[in-house]
């Protein structure tokens, strides 16, 4: 299995825990599931060691739209910390999933309502691990 990128080992614990407890909404399930078949493609890495570079949870990350080429600051979240006022993504939701552990410069895809959306890594303006915020 080609490894998609790197996830701290805090992240993916908590990410397991919410992936085996969540109460799926209707419509859901394909979300849920599509994380769980993701997080087996990860390398693990102490929380301590992942470089600068990389989407974690709790990541502020500018990310540019390659096909209208919107840009908008964004932050990976929980899903009972989603927002969209605020510009908070869901892990679960398809953006969510393509932008953990990916990098800066790195060109992501997710599916949109009605075709895939590309969308380049502009700059993690904003990762708690680099900050020493573990605790988020």
């Amino acid at each position: 299995m080609k490894v998609k990128g790197v996830v701290t080992e805090t992240d993916y614990k908590r990410l397991l825990d919410l992936v085996q407890s969540i109460k799926i909404e209707p419509g859901k399930e394909g979300y849920v599931r599509m994380l769980w078949h993701e997080l087996k493609k990860y390398k693990l890495t102490p929380s301590s060691k992942v470089a600068p570079d990389v989407v974690t949870m709790n990541s502020q990350v500018l990310i540019r739209n390659l096909k209208n080429n919107e840009e908008m600051i964004v932050t990976l979240v929980y899903p009972q910390d989603a927002s969209m006022t605020e510009k908070k993504i869901s892990v679960i939701a398809p953006v969510g999933i393509a932008l953990l552990g990916s990098k800066e410069k790195e060109v992501i895809e997710c599916n949109g309502p009605s075709n895939a959306i590309r969308y380049e890594v502009v700059k993690i303006v904003y990762q708690p691990e680099k900050f020493g915020d573990l605790h988020l």
